[in-house]
């Protein structure tokens, strides 16, 4: 990892790993349960079912917890659990679930989406392909993030999601906005993580991309 700006950290994913305990839903058939699957990622929402609907074992979460899957690597999913309903929290066996990280949850996920992270997650990779491939939890332990001060945390997370509300109302008029934007997502994450965050584009240079171009765009991004 290159130097980090003054007051940053390294943080060593092995260091938050939890140890979660395991739950047998089916056992509480009536009982339904708001469960963190693989495919309700898609959704941003996790299922709702009841526990006779849920064959197999699962992983109890809590609030705050930063779950990054392991199965089909290559597919970016990395989620927060979000705050406690009246229902029991529990996910697939398939995430790796980081928890008393002390991060900006957000900022932790941010940093699991983040493309140099993606590089050496898939590293750790083993399986012959498709639903086979996994990374390996062991490998993915010795991986290290950069931890910046709790309050650039929050200031890196504000940054991104005003980006991506920016690109949510844009794409109502301008279907290939996403890709410039996800683009520029990639460019603020790495310039955040070097210490050299600059004032997020207004909505009219928003407006400007999608008008213009890629022309527009490099002047964002640099040649």
């Amino acid at each position: 990892m290159s130097e980090l700006p003054q007051g940053w950290e390294v943080l060593q994913l092995g260091d938050i790993s939890a140890r979660t305990s395991n739950i047998v839903p089916s056992k509480s058939p009536a009982e339904e349960f708001e469960l963190y699957s693989v495919p309700s990622f898609a959704d941003q929402r996790p299922e709702r079912a009841l526990g006779n609907e849920i064959m197999s074992a699962k992983q109890v979460v809590h609030p705050d917890d930063v779950l990054l899957c392991k199965i089909v690597p290559h597919i970016n999913r990395v989620w927060v659990v979000g705050v406690r309903s009246d229902k029991r929290q529990i996910a697939s066996g398939e995430w790796i679930v980081y928890r008393d990280h002390g991060c900006d949850p957000d900022y932790l996920r941010f940093c699991l989406t983040e493309q140099s992270f993606r590089e050496r997650f898939m590293q750790t990779v083993a399986g012959v392909g498709g639903s086979l491939m996994r990374a390996r939890p062991s490998e993915v332990a010795k991986i290290e993030v950069p931890l910046a001060p709790l309050s650039e945390q929050r200031r890196i997370v504000a940054k991104i999601d005003s980006l991506t509300g920016k690109s949510r109302r844009a794409r109502d008029h301008l279907d290939h906005i996403p890709r410039l934007v996800e683009k520029y997502k990639q460019a603020v994450l790495a310039k955040a993580f070097r210490g050299e965050l600059a004032p997020a584009p207004s909505a009219e240079q928003f407006l400007a991309i999608g008008v213009l171009g890629d022309a527009i765009a490099s002047s964002f991004y640099g040649p």
